[in-house]
């Protein structure tokens, strides 16, 4: 018995001593715990936005949409509502209004004021989404909160209060614990004001986001329910915006850069850390092509090219942490579609069909693992190919850049991804020939 609660004692003081460091750490807790002591936040969810079109039936009549009505996907799975409502005149045959990949959750009551210093009251639904600020390139969480009917402002810090009055400033944060619960936090009434014992805070906060959110144009097509005299609804552009929370991979990776660049952009590995920080940038690829020019090649979160909303979001946070000689441009990477023709020969105890299909599968997980200068060899293609059961024999009759033919390795530069472009593969069983 001793031994074993010796041998206990030696476990947990090595999870404690890995716990320590947020490099090895494990435990989601851990690492918040980290990120408050390098001041470094960690990112929830970001709702994707776009924008929809509701049609009328009977132009004559119009039509009135309220705020939260909800539009979703032909299978159902992903949901946006209405950020206000819209009226349709009568004579028009259609109107416009925005839309986020999250559900409203409206006038909940989370407590009553008891008059201390520094009260702390939780939401009762998550996770709670953030979404671009009004007068800021940053974004800050969904939700707005009144005390006895007066709305109050939310601040990144209670710290900052002070800017906005001192002791009298209405202020609030919102605080996420690493189970995505979210908490409402009143200053002590020098750094925030203290609600007034008795009074009643309520909430409109905005939950889910993802990005799954990022959906493409004309996909948003079911209307929730029936409206009067509405034909359709669509979005005409893709949603954008949308992002999953930060995981723990990304949290050992970001945190230590709050430390390394000390939030200054100077070296291009200040730009590259500083950057993929952000929740909707997946990859960046910086180049000095002359003295004094930064330029800095974006790939957003799900692919594709960069918003003008992400671009100028950038643009303007750069502003203020790089070097005051440089310029600094945003830009937007070259999308290169490689174009794979081949022929295989099965194994007669396989499905030539269903060979094929693994073949295209494999080819377009490599080629969507997105990379700035990347190199694609025929050689990668036959190892491919060759790896996929059933495959005995391969012709490679086409590798290049869409447009292009032949078989050729691909050499992208410095501000090209390679995408996928067209994937063909013809099968037929060997007989031994």
């Amino acid at each position: 018995m001793f031994a074993g609660i010796l041998a206990y004692m030696r476990f947990m003081q090595n999870v404690g001593a890995v716990e320590s460091f947020p490099s090895l750490a494990r435990l989601r807790e851990s690492l918040f715990r980290h990120a408050k002591w390098f001041a470094y936040t960690p990112k929830p969810a970001g709702a994707a936005r776009t924008t929809l079109q509701f049609t009328v039936e009977n132009p004559a009549q119009g039509a009135t949409i309220p705020r939260g009505t909800r539009v979703a996907t032909s299978t159902g799975d992903i949901i946006f509502e209405t950020i206000e409502p819209l009226v349709i005149p009568a004579g028009q045959t259609s109107g416009t209004v925005g839309a986020i990949h999250a559900h409203l959750i409206k006038d909940e009551i989370i407590g009553l004021s008891d008059g201390s210093k520094n009260q702390r009251y939780q939401l009762q639904q998550s996770p709670l989404v953030v979404l671009p600020a009004e007068d800021s390139d940053e974004e800050e969480f969904a939700i707005t909160l009144r005390v006895d009917g007066e709305e109050w402002t939310q601040v990144r810090s209670l710290v900052w209060a002070s800017e906005l009055g001192g002791a009298e400033s209405k202020a609030f944060k919102v605080e996420i614990e690493p189970d995505d619960t979210a908490y409402v936090v009143f200053g002590d009434g020098l750094f925030g004001d203290i609600p007034p014992a008795g009074a009643e805070i309520v909430v409109d906060y905005w939950i889910g986001g993802g990005e799954a959110g990022n959906v493409g144009a004309g996909t948003l097509t079911e209307l929730a329910g029936n409206i009067a005299n509405v034909a359709s609804v669509t979005n005409l552009e893709a949603a954008t915006g949308g992002h999953d929370r930060e995981t723990e991979e990304e949290l050992r990776k970001n945190i230590p850069s709050q430390v390394i660049t000390r939030g200054r952009a100077v070296t291009r590995e200040d730009y590259r850390r500083l950057l993929e920080a952000f929740a909707e940038v997946a990859k960046v690829n910086i180049r000095h092509p002359q003295e004094n020019v930064v330029e800095v090649y974006v790939l957003p979160q799900g692919g594709g090219l960069p918003s003008d909303e992400l671009k100028e979001k950038l643009a303007d946070y750069l502003d203020n942490i790089r070097m005051i000689t440089e310029d600094v441009r945003i830009l937007d990477p070259t999308l290169v579609g490689v174009d794979i023709t081949a022929r295989i020969w099965v194994d007669e105890n396989y499905d030539a069909s269903e060979v094929a299909g693994a073949v295209v599968a494999a080819l377009r997980e490599e080629i969507g693992e997105p990379e700035f200068a990347r190199q694609l060899y025929p050689s990668d293609i036959y190892r491919i190919i060759q790896a996929q059961a059933g495959v005995v024999k391969v012709d490679l009759d086409k590798l290049a850049r869409s447009g292009e033919s032949g078989v050729g390795a691909i050499l992208a530069d410095e501000n090209e991804i390679l995408v996928e472009g067209t994937i063909q593969v013809f099968a037929d069983i060997y007989n031994g020939d």
